[in-house]
């Protein structure tokens, strides 16, 4: 169709494999918490989300498949 995009999901970074993977969850947290505009609220949010998607990818490529199940969970939870 003419002006269609292909979508490409953001990198996931750090795994939650990683034992540092805590702090990207505290700093994404507070970013979203320190967010009051509410689109750039709403474009963090699917932003999260299309990342925590990418890390369920990423985790299911590895066969992580139970902590790739959480990660899809999450994704759709935002």
């Amino acid at each position: 169709m003419a002006g269609e995009e292909d979508f490409h999901l953001p990198s996931p970074g750090m795994l939650p494999t990683n034992p540092l993977y805590i702090f990207k969850v505290i700093r994404d947290d507070l970013l979203l918490s320190i967010t009051q505009n509410p689109v750039n609220r709403a474009e963090l949010l699917i932003f999260s989300s299309n990342k925590s998607l990418a890390t369920a990818l990423a985790l299911s490529k590895q066969n992580k498949n139970s902590e790739a199940a959480v990660s899809l969970t999450k994704s759709m939870n935002f």
